[in-house]
C-alpha cells in the first residue's frame, strides 16, 4: 500500500512540475554565458570572445524539437586582449562594425539524432546570413526561488569568407596569416522567471 501511496505522489509531482517548462522563453544570463572563438594566426591559435550578447532559448524537456535559439552578439564587443588587433577586427577588414552591429543567430529547426541533438538557424554576420546546423547540449535544468534555471552548450566551425571576411596577407615562408576556418564555443546559462 506504501509503494502504491508513493507511486500517486510521484505522479502528482510530475504533473505539477511539468507546466513550469512547457516552452517557455529561457533569457540568457550574460554574466554566466560566454561566446568565444579561435582561429589559426601563422603556425598557432588565436582566441577570442564577445562580452555583450543577448537572447533567449525557448524550449520544453519532452518535446526537444520544439526547441528555439535566438541570439544577437554586439559585433563591437569583440575582445582579444589586444586593443590594436581589436580595433582592427572592428574594421572594415573584418566586421564592419559601423555598418554591420550585430551578429546574429535564430533557429528554424530543432532535431535529435543517433548523433545528439541538433539545431539548424540562419546566422547572420557583416551583413550576410548563411544557413548552419550547430550540435547543441542541453547541460541541465533545476530550480531557483522564484525560476528555473538551464544550461546549454554548443561547439562548431564556421568559414569566415562565406561571410565576406576575406582579409589575409601572404607571409614570407609562404603560406597565409590567417586560417579560413573558425572554431565557435558557446556556453549559456539562462533563467525563466516563474509566475
Amino acid at each position: 500500500m506504501n509503494r502504491f501511496f508513493r507511486a500517486i505522489a510521484l505522479v502528482l509531482l510530475v504533473c505539477l512540475t511539468v507546466p513550469a517548462f512547457a516552452a517557455d522563453p529561457y533569457k540568457v544570463d550574460l554574466t554566466h554565458s560566454n561566446i568565444n572563438f579561435s582561429i589559426r594566426h601563422i603556425f598557432s591559435q588565436v582566441s577570442g570572445r564577445f562580452t555583450k550578447f543577448s537572447g533567449t532559448v525557448t524550449f520544453d524537456p519532452l518535446l526537444l524539437e520544439k526547441l528555439a535559439v535566438d541570439i544577437t552578439i554586439q559585433a563591437s564587443s569583440i575582445n582579444t586582449d589586444n586593443e590594436r588587433r581589436d580595433g582592427h577586427l572592428r574594421g572594415a577588414d573584418f566586421f564592419q562594425t559601423d555598418s554591420f552591429p550585430t551578429i546574429t543567430f535564430k533557429s528554424t529547426k530543432a532535431y535529435k539524432s543517433e548523433k545528439g541533438l541538433f539545431v539548424e538557424g540562419n546566422l547572420t554576420m557583416r551583413g550576410v546570413t548563411k544557413p548552419v546546423t550547430v550540435p547543441f547540449e542541453i547541460l541541465g535544468v533545476g530550480g531557483e526561488p522564484g525560476k528555473m534555471v538551464a544550461g546549454f552548450a554548443a561547439s562548431f566551425r564556421i568559414n569566415r569568407k562565406d561571410f565576406g571576411i576575406t582579409w589575409n596577407r601572404t607571409i614570407d615562408q609562404g603560406g597565409m596569416v590567417l586560417g579560413d576556418d573558425v572554431d565557435i564555443h558557446v556556453g549559456i546559462e539562462a533563467r525563466y522567471e516563474l509566475q
